[in-house]
């Protein structure tokens, strides 16, 4: 299946093996490279997911991608959408991605800055997810769980899950 059939209304949707390994790598590249052209490169990029656990494969693929393509990333670990675009204000992030999971299914909403990618957007970064062409850097993975109110994003999780 490819990713711009999973395009729906708010962000990509659809059974979890629609996201392989290498789907997710070239989505989060397409994301860090679409960030960039749009000048979006002034923070973070943030990840934060909620769900049954079918979205982890999505987030490992998409963080590595976003990686690559020359961000730090946090993963804010399971948080809600409310919590999500809180940190995504705190932490005055280039953007960001909410994946989420229930059942067999897998969404994620992504943002340039606070703003979700709907529509045109959201179908140029599955274009260029297909297509490749991406920006090449060098970024970080810290994994912090947000927990809010606190003004800033939570102590380092030194366990390594998130």
């Amino acid at each position: 299946m490819k990713l711009s059939e999973l395009v729906r209304d708010a962000g990509l949707q659809g059974p979890a093996g629609a996201f392989t390994s290498a789907s997710t790598l070239r989505l989060g590249r397409a994301a860090g490279t679409l960030l960039r052209r749009r000048g979006e490169h002034r923070g973070p990029v943030l990840v934060g997911r909620g769900g049954d656990g079918a979205e982890l494969g999505v987030r490992d693929g998409l963080c590595q991608g976003l990686v690559m393509s020359g961000f730090d990333v946090v993963d804010l670990g399971h948080v809600d959408g409310a919590l999500f675009l809180l940190a995504l204000g705190e932490e005055a992030a280039s953007g960001g991605a909410l994946i989420g999971s229930s059942g067999e299914s897998v969404q994620a909403i992504f943002f340039g800055g606070s703003e979700a990618l709907e529509d045109e957007p959201l179908v140029e970064l599955t274009q260029l997810a297909e297509g490749g062409g991406f920006c090449v850097g060098c970024g970080s993975l810290t994994l912090r769980p947000f927990f809010g109110g606190a003004g800033k994003v939570g102590a380092s999780n030194t366990r390594g899950e998130a």
